[in-house]
């Protein structure tokens, strides 16, 4: 008789590693750089200026065979929702072996809940942007898949992905731009410091209009 999890690791996604034997509950792969997998998440990351250097994919089979059961339960054949979740470094292992249960994390987790499962965000950039400064340069972003819908069990999404996060600059500065025209000595200013801190790598600069 085949067991469950044999019946699982049959009918995994098309992009996982073959694996013998699960001595724990994941496994994870580097994702080889420039292979159409590692495009295909570097693009869910374009709006954002975090520098991606690696991509680990996640191949959890109890977490992935309770989703695929959960999918089936519901009869629901509307397309799997991709979202996101920011955790700490140090809470990584605790959200892929509890699949995000923040009830765990040793560094909190003061974003929204509904019904108390995790917010996930529907792209990086609204992700990112909820995070403290503080915990922000020691996170790693998970990409989830999710059935559309209400969310109501942990069987309802599974981790894809974990992102380590590099923020490009370490401070934020925003310059506001009004609307009347500027003199040329100011602009200059406003230019010298931009290129200084670019050099520096220590800022991320925003342009903000504030003319309205």
């Amino acid at each position: 008789m085949t067991s469950m999890l044999s019946f699982v690791l049959e009918n995994v996604p098309s992009d996982w590693e073959p694996v013998s034997t699960y001595t724990k509950s994941y496994v994870l792969f580097d994702v080889q750089d420039l292979s159409v997998e590692s495009e295909r998440i570097k693009a869910m990351f374009n709006s954002t200026l975090l520098n991606i250097n690696s991509i680990r994919r996640v191949q959890n089979p109890f977490q992935y065979g309770r989703f695929k059961l959960r999918q089936e339960m519901l009869n629901n054949n509307l397309e799997e929702e991709t979202m996101f979740h920011v955790v700490h470094e140090n809470d990584l292992e605790t959200a892929l072996k509890y699949t995000c249960d923040y009830r765990r994390y040793k560094h909190g987790y003061r974003n929204e809940t509904i019904n108390k499962h995790p917010f996930f965000y529907p792209n990086v950039q609204s992700a990112v942007s909820n995070q403290s400064s503080l915990m922000i340069n020691n996170s790693c972003v998970l990409v989830v898949n999710i059935i559309p819908g209400e969310t109501k069990t942990q069987s309802d999404y599974y981790i894809q992905y974990v992102v380590p996060i590099i923020i490009l600059y370490n401070y934020i500065l925003f310059f506001f731009i009004p609307s009347y025209p500027l003199n040329l000595p100011y602009w200059m200013f406003l230019m010298t410091i931009s290129i200084s801190l670019l050099i520096t790598n220590n800022f991320i600069i925003h342009l903000v209009d504030d003319s309205e």
